[in-house]
C-alpha cells in the first residue's frame, strides 16, 4: 500500500538534493561541507538549505609585524631546581620502615562514614603529605 505521503516523501528524497545541486551549480557556489536542508512548506514544496562556505581570510600585511624577543636570564639555581624536580619525578619509590615524613608517597585506603552510612570508600589512594 502506497499512500500520497509515502510518494511525496520518496519524491522529496530524490528531488530536493537534485534541485539543491542544480542551484549550487547555477549560482557557482562551492559548499565547504554538507548543507542542512529543512522542508518549509509542502503545498507547493519549498525548502531552505543552509550551506557552509569556506571562510575567506585576509591576512593583511603580516610580514611587517615584528616582535622583539625578550632575553631570559637562567641562573645555576634555576637549572639545579629543574634537574632536582626531574630526578624526583623519575625516582623509584621504595617501601620504608619508619614513621611518615613530608614528601613520602602513601597508598592509603579512605573510608568515610556519616551516621553509620558509608559516604566514601576508596582503596589504594595515592597521597603525598607536604608542609
Amino acid at each position: 500500500m502506497i499512500g500520497r505521503t509515502a510518494l511525496v516523501q520518496e519524491a522529496l528524497e530524490f528531488l530536493v538534493p537534485e534541485t539543491l545541486h542544480q542551484v549550487l551549480q547555477d549560482q557557482d557556489v562551492d559548499a565547504f561541507a554538507e548543507p542542512s536542508i529543512e522542508i518549509t512548506d509542502m503545498e507547493p514544496v519549498s525548502f531552505t538549505a543552509t550551506i557552509p562556505l569556506e571562510p575567506s581570510v585576509d591576512l593583511g600585511d603580516y610580514r611587517t609585524i615584528r616582535v622583539e624577543s625578550e632575553t631570559t636570564e637562567v641562573s645555576a639555581e634555576d637549572v639545579d631546581g629543574v634537574i632536582e624536580r626531574i630526578r624526583q619525578e623519575q625516582a623509584v619509590w621504595e617501601p620504608v620502615d619508619r614513621p611518615v615524613q613530608y614528601g613520602d608517597r602513601l597508598n592509603i585506603d579512605v573510608n568515610g562514614i556519616i551516621d553509620e552510612e558509608v559516604v566514601v570508600e576508596d582503596e589504594d589512594v595515592e597521597y603525598v603529605p607536604e608542609e
